[in-house]
């Protein structure tokens, strides 16, 4: 099935069709990192954001695009080593899962290289290949560790989780809080910058306001919304 929608999404998209203003060599070279990033998000999603400023990389030679590639590999053999073996299968088809899921935004050139929102689907698999592990390590560890460790463990999981989705709440309060936080970890975001200074704006701070759309210019010099707001 996604062999079949790729084929038609190349068929039904023009030519003329374009996105973003990089290459589409340097978006293709930088997904396996950002794979990577959306694969230590789930583990640890310390870093989420409802609008990234990566850039994308400038060679596959670097150290963000060895360690991409070099994840990428890992997954593989992970995969293959898992496959061959009846007990961890459902681990090898969660991980086919996460890269197949990655696939089209790994290959068709969008406007962002990343986007939170585009790991979701993906993680359905991970999830899948998280919790069989974990099945197994449990079923391993039972009877050489105390119930009452065992239990404390996952009670600090669950009171981590619930602080971390608590604090991710707070961002996503209301329009203000989620775009200041967009420009705190995305700095050279225009977007998020000029939608910052919008929030401002709307609350009359407008000196603040006309701050954030200077510093939006300079990283989306050609943005034409940021040209409309500047008109209002």
């Amino acid at each position: 099935m996604t062999a079949v929608f790729v084929v038609l999404t190349i068929a039904m998209t023009p030519s003329s069709y374009t996105p973003s203003i990089f290459s589409a060599t340097a978006y293709r070279i930088t997904q396996p990192y950002v794979a990577l990033r959306y694969f230590r998000s789930f583990f640890l999603p310390v870093h989420l954001i409802a609008d990234s400023d990566l850039a994308p990389l400038t060679s596959a030679m670097s150290l963000e695009g060895v360690a991409g590639f070099a994840f990428r590999v890992a997954m593989l053999v992970a995969i293959w080593w898992c496959a061959h073996r009846v007990e961890t299968r459902p681990v090898a088809f969660g991980l086919a899962w996460f890269l197949l899921a990655r696939g089209p935004t790994s290959w068709f050139v969008l406007a962002e290289v990343e986007n939170d929102h585009r790991m979701f689907f993906a993680f359905v698999g991970l999830s899948i290949s998280v919790v069989w592990t974990a099945g197994l390590l449990w079923r391993w560890f039972a009877m050489r560790i105390p119930q009452a460790v065992a239990v404390a463990g996952a009670l600090v999981v669950l009171a981590v989780s619930g602080y971390g989705a608590h604090q991710r709440n707070r961002v996503w309060r209301d329009e203000a809080s989620l775009w200041r936080d967009v420009t705190i970890k995305s700095p050279h975001n225009g977007r998020g910058l000029m939608n910052y200074g919008l929030t401002r704006m709307g609350r009359g701070s407008y000196p603040e306001a006309l701050d954030y759309f200077t510093r939006a210019l300079q990283y989306t010099p050609n943005y034409s919304t940021l040209e409309t707001t500047w008109g209002s």
